[in-house]
């Protein structure tokens, strides 16, 4: 949405790869193990990421 708003055409083709990795990589998570998680890899389409950071990852949002 930010990006859209810059009025910049290749910053709206950007944001709708991101958009698209984004729901793809939720849907087949979710295909896989029928829950959603919170984390994901950010290289890897589909793939949950890792318990790092301030709290370990969550399963949920069913």
């Amino acid at each position: 949405m930010a990006l859209e708003s810059t009025g910049n055409k290749d910053a709206n083709i950007f944001a709708s790869k991101i958009a698209d990795k984004w729901i793809c990589t939720n849907y087949l998570a979710f295909k896989e193990h029928g829950i959603m998680y919170e984390k994901f890899h950010g290289k890897t389409t589909g793939s949950m990421g890792r318990s790092i950071g301030e709290y370990v990852m969550q399963e949920g949002f069913v």
